[in-house]
């Protein structure tokens, strides 16, 4: 139910995505790192690359005491579908240059569930067209928190890259009427 990938850690092994109903499903999220596999107590696997982390999982499949230990970690980039109508439930702070994720309330819109906290928001795109990357908080909140709001999509960002340069594109008109 884990899909992993080399990581940018001394290309630790760093889950990519987590099957939906799977048993570590909430219990852990893309971006945390690998950092060792204990079997029945007695074994302890560190230091293991991708394919060898997933060679002694499936030679070890049997065990049913297998205990993973993994360090917080974010993924480069997480896209948040956002659905149409009120957004509750994310609180954020603007932390120097960049709009961070500070509190979620999971329940309150499904796709928040892939957000994780103290990821910064990079770019948010609504179906209409519009785009906004590199905004401040007071921007983005000002696009989102409308009750009539469209829909579109939310880009969280590993909160330790860079934000890029603040752009604005607006919506693509049909202006073949004009020639």
């Amino acid at each position: 139910g884990v899909a992993f990938m080399r990581g940018k850690r001394k290309y630790a092994p760093t889950i990519s995505a987590v099957k939906p109903k799977a048993a570590l499903d909430g219990v852990v999220q893309p971006g945390y790192i690998f950092e060792s596999l204990n079997i029945d107590g007695k074994i302890k696997y560190d230091s293991l690359d991708m394919d060898n982390l997933i060679r002694t999982l499936n030679d070890t499949s049997h065990h049913l005491n297998r205990k993973m230990t993994f360090i917080l970690g974010y993924p480069d980039t997480i896209n948040v579908k956002l659905p149409a109508g009120p957004l509750f439930g994310m609180q954020l702070f603007q932390l120097s240059n960049k709009p961070i994720a500070v509190h979620v309330d999971f329940d309150s819109v499904p796709e928040f569930r892939f957000i994780r906290v103290g990821m910064a928001i990079h770019t948010v795109r609504l179906q209409s067209g519009y785009e906004l990357t590199g905004g401040t908080v007071e921007e983005i909140l000002n696009i989102i928190d409308i009750p009539d709001f469209p829909g579109g999509i939310m880009i969280f960002r590993d909160p330790y890259i860079p934000m890029p340069q603040r752009l604005i594109r607006l919506p693509q008109e049909d202006n073949s009427w004009w020639t």
